[in-house]
């Protein structure tokens, strides 16, 4: 028999990630200060934690999608508009793609599901290439680190840590991607924007 203690390994890892940006939102309430606005939403308050880990997707006070503790470390941490956007778009993926695993779908909705993930992170990795040179000289993959911060908050109890335990059994096949394709990218962002990336920051 598996024992869980009261606070597991994952619960630490979100602890990690997440108790600076609620330190920086209770002093910004205690100040006075509105909730700003980002993305035409404005930034939902810190959710209670109880509540917001009584099911596997949580609260989202303001129906954008995205889980509000996940919605503001992610306003907080992005580099600018278009890394939030898809940061919240990676959140929507993974979700989805986790979820559509756990309840069983069609394999050919699994796959579909996790083409638009996995495009996703190209997506990520391509807004974030403006910022590739000032993260690798302070030695630091910026997407896989967000990638991997996203993970700890995203999953950060046990009922969602079983959606990562299940798609590990993952046995569908994913459409292979074709450089230049940004059709899985935030449909907020205009595809020119994406080929102006590529083709600048085509030698990094």
């Amino acid at each position: 028999m598996m024992i869980f203690s009261s606070c597991s390994w994952f619960e630490s890892d979100y602890s990690k990630v997440m108790d600076p940006i609620i330190n920086m939102k209770q002093a910004e309430k205690a100040a006075g200060k509105a909730n700003p606005v980002y993305n035409g939403f404005a930034e939902p308050d810190f959710p209670d934690l109880k509540e917001n880990n009584k099911t596997i997707d949580g609260i989202d006070s303001n129906k954008d999608g995205v889980r509000d503790d996940v919605e503001i470390w992610i306003n907080r941490i992005a580099d600018d508009d278009y890394v939030r956007i898809e940061l919240k778009h990676l959140y929507k993926t993974s979700m989805s793609v986790h979820k559509s695993v756990w309840e069983d779908e069609p394999i050919e909705i699994q796959s579909e599901k996790s083409f638009q993930y996995t495009s996703n992170l190209i997506c990520l990795g391509m807004v974030l290439r403006p910022f590739r040179k000032k993260y690798l000289s302070q030695g630091i993959e910026r997407d896989r680190f967000l990638n991997q911060q996203i993970s700890a908050i995203t999953f950060n109890t046990y009922q969602r840590q079983q959606l990562v335990a299940k798609i590990n059994s993952f046995q569908g096949k994913e459409s292979e991607y074709r450089v230049g394709d940004f059709s899985g990218c935030d449909k907020n962002i205009k595809r020119e924007y994406f080929e102006q990336l590529r083709k600048t920051f085509s030698r990094d």
